[in-house]
């Protein structure tokens, strides 16, 4: 069962577009001000949504550079230590001719 405290993401996008729309189109009628505000609130959330999914997404990018950039320097790593150790093996297999 889904948290009353944590919304499906689909129904608060469509709760904040229609919200949004509903107090925009009473806007400047005779519409309480606690409902402008409401209105105003509801935008700056959206907004609020909308940088923390660009920020998250710029976040996850870098991330995954970093790792592939790590994974590449491990696979170079262990590349080298393999061709030492082959050297090594044979350096040494040469010595007991």
């Amino acid at each position: 069962m889904p948290s009353p405290v944590t919304p499906d993401p689909e129904k608060l996008d469509r709760f904040l577009e229609q919200g949004g729309e509903f107090f925009s189109w009473n806007e400047g009628k005779n519409t309480p001000n606690i409902l402008l505000n409401l209105a105003e609130r509801i935008s700056e959330l959206r907004s609020t949504k909308d940088d923390a999914g660009k920020n998250l997404r710029q976040t996850v990018d870098e991330a995954s550079k970093s790792s592939s950039k790590l994974a590449s320097a491990l696979n170079w790593l262990t590349l080298i230590g393999a061709v030492i150790g082959g050297l090594s093996a044979l350096s040494s297999s040469m010595d007991n001719i």
